[in-house]
């Protein structure tokens, strides 16, 4: 089963992030897991008048400044792209986190308690779902 989010959606979690956002020192920069953190790491970036560094670049600062670089990635399902990211010292924020995930963000939108695939509004509802993947 699919569940299509909306932009009006989107825009509730990243006001979420934000409001996390004024309680915490302002991060230097922000950057996005490619390919669905990038939509709304430049979002926030925009939003919140945060700088937008790619992933790359932001790997490369000493780790005294990675500290104060917020990487978002649409949701932490697995977990597993942000546990590979970790080691970097990031703060993390995520729109959304699935209650069943291994790795916990700093800064979440919606809890996600079912397994239901989420199509952010810059997907394509008819893309293929891991289901769709691990039924073949």
């Amino acid at each position: 089963m699919k569940k299509q989010y909306s932009w009006e959606w989107v825009d509730k979690q990243v006001e979420k992030i934000g409001d996390y956002l004024e309680s915490i020192e302002t991060p230097k920069f922000v950057t996005g897991v490619p390919r669905g953190g990038l939509i709304p790491a430049v979002i926030l970036s925009h939003k919140f008048n945060i700088p937008f560094i790619g992933l790359e670049a932001a790997t490369l600062f000493p780790k005294t400044i990675k500290k104060n670089i917020l990487l978002i990635d649409d949701i932490s399902d697995s977990g597993k792209t942000l546990e590979q990211l970790d080691k970097h010292g990031f703060t993390t924020g995520t729109l959304a986190v699935r209650d069943t995930t291994t790795y916990l963000p700093d800064i979440t939108g919606e809890t996600i308690y079912d397994d239901t695939w989420l199509v952010f509004p810059w997907e394509n509802i008819n893309a293929k779902s891991i289901q769709d993947y691990l039924d073949n």
